[in-house]
């Protein structure tokens, strides 16, 4: 198994270090095909537990997941 994307790193990165956890994380279109499943901010205290973020592009069936 491959490590994560560059930019799924930066993602996580950005996303942890943001001021405001719950402001709106703004992903590329090629990443969005789940994403309307769930709407409502994470909270602050479940992103600190993230260790690791993986975002599919649109290439067939949603795939999602997030290791806390």
């Amino acid at each position: 198994m491959k490590g994560p994307s560059p930019a799924s790193s930066l993602l996580l990165l950005l996303l942890l270090l943001s001021p405001d956890p719950e402001a709106v994380l703004l992903l590329p279109p090629s990443t969005t095909c789940c994403t309307q499943l769930y709407r409502q901010p994470l909270s602050s205290k479940l992103l600190r537990k993230v260790v690791r973020v993986e975002l599919q592009e649109a290439d067939g069936d949603c795939h999602l997941q997030a290791f806390v």
